[in-house]
């Protein structure tokens, strides 16, 4: 069995090593059979040997290897594993895993992204994302309401590493105080804020209609000092650049080609993903509408904002 794991959700990535450790120890298996690489060292050569002396024993094996794909440059070795990726003797699980988001364009990507066991782990987001936090809260035998998951996303974000920890201490707290639910309240005493809006926390909470954290995202920015033209400008700015990530990907033409910063093309090309079709392109109407009313002095910039938050989370 060979698995490719890759992704932007690295905590989640590790988890499934986790399990797939755990399972092949249960076998009766113990660490010894366990050989962890790391990719970028390894050659052709190194592989097989590798595969080999596994095998040589004759018991069962798991070899784990990370960003084979991010920092190899041996060509001999890529080129066998394009041809056999999945081929290893029955006894072996070899995992390989990208702790950073390979190249995509390449040829070994490629093949192996059609193989049957190529997991992908994209960010955790929405309703994803709130039963995970329950399922944290729930292995230290409390519980959490929606509001104060929502209160958590909205000072934490989606870093799982982070909210792996700040749950941890919730829970432990929670218990202290003889309750079996986490509040809003805990979390505002012991969970500190990310006090660093960003544009993609605006339209992620716009494709998920969450007109709640959609109108806080706007009010941290303004208590950043941000200039309400400069925001709705911002707003409108970054609409573009998605809309034209999205007729990229729809023409199936490489987003480099938008010449955007390749952050910004990772960011975005994850987020498209939130919203239905043709959704964007009802956003910056909506923009542009509320632009010609500013223009022409009949709302102001601030109102102008609002009232396309509002209007966008409840018709659309």
């Amino acid at each position: 069995m060979v698995y490719f794991l890759y992704g932007e959700d690295t905590y989640s990535i590790q988890d499934k090593i986790a399990e797939i450790e755990s399972s092949f120890l249960s076998e009766g298996n113990t660490d010894l059979n366990i050989t962890r690489v790391v990719g970028g060292n390894l050659t052709l050569k190194g592989y097989l040997n590798i595969i080999s002396a596994v095998s040589f024993w004759g018991s069962r094996g798991l070899i784990i290897i990370k960003n084979l794909l991010k920092e190899n440059k041996d060509k001999e070795l890529q080129k066998y594993l394009e041809e056999a990726f999945s081929r290893v003797p029955e006894a072996l699980t070899v995992v390989f895993f990208e702790s950073e988001p390979p190249d995509k364009k390449s040829s070994l990507f490629k093949k192996i992204k059609i193989e049957k066991t190529t997991i992908y782990f994209p960010l955790l987001m929405g309703s994803a994302l709130d039963n995970w936090i329950k399922k944290q809260a729930a292995k230290f035998e409390v519980g959490i309401s929606l509001p104060a998951i929502r209160k958590l996303e909205l000072f934490v974000g989606g870093d799982l590493w982070r909210l792996e920890n700040e749950v941890a201490k919730l829970s432990l707290y929670a218990r202290s105080k003889s309750r079996s639910q986490i509040t809003e309240e805990d979390i505002s005493c012991l969970v500190v804020a990310d006090n660093n809006p960003n544009i993609f926390d605006l339209t992620d909470s716009l494709a998920g209609k969450d007109l709640k954290r959609a109108l806080i995202t706007i009010t941290r920015f303004s208590m950043k000092g941000e200039d309400e033209s400069y925001l709705f400008n911002m707003i409108i700015g970054h609409i573009r650049k998605m809309l034209i990530i999205e007729d990229l990907l729809e023409r199936q033409i490489s987003p480099d080609r938008s010449l955007l910063h390749p952050f910004v093309i990772k960011k975005i090309s994850s987020a498209l993903r939130l919203f239905k079709k043709n959704e964007l392109k009802k956003i910056y109407f909506k923009l542009q509408n509320q632009d010609a009313k500013i223009k022409s002095g009949r709302v102001t910039m601030g109102n102008a904002l609002f009232d396309f938050v509002v209007d966008f989370c409840k018709v659309c």
